[in-house]
């Protein structure tokens, strides 16, 4: 029984203090990386608002609501007759005579 004692007092001399040791610096690790990810939180957040701040910007520089609105009030029809195809850019009819379902879009 003596060897056993004795074998059971040699291991906690040396294998107690060692644990004790790295317990403590993984402790101090995780709030390291505690801190790390409140940080990481908090930047992400920032961006997330800069994000939006500029998209906004954007829309309001650029009137794209409004452009939005009359383009797709230009594409409704107005009544249920088929529509003709639009000119092309120099005037001239694309096609002659070409009709339109009024639930297909005009490309």
């Amino acid at each position: 029984m003596g060897t056993i004692d004795d074998t059971r007092k040699l291991l906690q001399d040396l294998v107690t203090p060692d644990l004790k040791a790295l317990s403590v610096r993984v402790e101090a690790l995780e709030k390291r990386v505690d801190s790390g990810f409140a940080d990481l939180k908090q930047a992400i957040g920032d961006v997330d608002v800069r994000a939006e701040r500029r998209h906004t910007s954007l829309l309001v520089a650029l009137h794209l609501e409004e452009r939005v609105k009359r383009l797709e009030e230009r594409a409704a029809p107005t009544n249920n007759e088929p529509r003709t195809a639009p000119a092309s850019r120099n005037g001239e009819p694309r096609a002659k005579d070409i009709r339109l379902h009024p639930w297909r879009s005009v490309a």
